[in-house]
């Protein structure tokens, strides 16, 4: 699949799901950040890009340690990880990108032969990182490993999916209801101008507005309080005519009354 395609693709995934992206990049140069913003609307998902070329820039910028560059080396899983890790960490995307190799077409070795190539991403869940080795001369390794990243972030985000990841609908909610709160602050429906509140407010919704007005409640609390209690205290005048006890003495009758409850009772 052409580079655009997959670019395409991604800022979509991007902007259909609201996820936010950084990258960090080495061997790269810039080019996955170039490939996103050929497309419209990639501002609202790309938050950040940085080229790390240098060792010091990697330390410097996304807190790889010295310890893992002088025993892994900047071509490594390690250090993908710990670029990936430090561009989230500083930028608080959803995702972070880091790529790190070795593009030619010198500097390989037997054991880090030309065209090794290491993805990182990382995420909420933590860091995971991919190994390559590209063929072709270093323009075609830097775009085969931007191509790569690009579809290694969709499974990832795929994968994500499928699990269900809760915070995805939680940020949803969350937009959604900062946009009801937004909109109801700036356009009040129900104001001290009727004919406004009218204006804004549904023919159906008065009914249940109406239902909450306070004449409404009061009669429906007077009505309440009458229909399960009595308003007014009443005291016994005589004993019950047969009590259930077979032989009972000194029989008095008092009545509890409180809010919906009035209730003779034998002691």
């Amino acid at each position: 699949m052409e580079l655009a395609e997959i670019s395409r693709k991604a800022v979509e995934l991007l902007l259909e799901r609201k996820i936010t992206v950084s990258l960090a990049e080495s061997c790269t140069g810039g080019m996955i950040a170039s490939a996103l913003v050929d497309w419209p609307g990639v501002s609202e998902a790309l938050l950040e890009g940085c080229v790390c070329y240098t060792n010091e820039a990697k330390m410097r910028t996304l807190g790889v340690s010295a310890e893992t560059l002088g025993k892994h080396t900047a071509v490594s899983a390690q250090c993908a990880g710990e670029m990936a890790r430090g561009m989230r960490a500083y930028t608080g995307s959803d995702y972070a990108l880091s790529v790190t190799g070795i593009a030619g077409p010198g500097g390989g070795t037997v054991e880090m032969p030309v065209g090794l190539v290491y993805l990182g991403i990382a995420d909420k869940t933590g860091e995971r990182v991919e190994r390559h080795v590209f063929s072709g001369d270093r323009t075609q390794v830097r775009r085969q490993a931007v191509v790569r990243a690009l579809e290694g972030w969709k499974d990832a985000v795929a994968a994500a999916l499928e699990k269900n990841e809760p915070y995805l609908l939680s940020r949803a909610l969350i937009e959604l209801a900062q946009a009801y709160n937004r909109f109801y602050y700036e356009e009040r429906i129900i104001t001290e101008n009727s004919a406004q509140t009218a204006a804004r407010m549904p023919a159906n919704a008065w009914i249940t507005y109406g239902l909450s007005a306070k004449p409404f409640s009061t009669a429906a609390i007077i009505n309440i309080i009458t229909m399960l209690g009595d308003i007014t205290p009443s005291v016994a005048t005589a004993a019950p005519n047969a009590p259930r006890c077979l032989l009972p003495t000194n029989v008095a009758v008092f009545t509890a009354i409180m809010p919906g409850v009035h209730w003779p009772i034998a002691k």
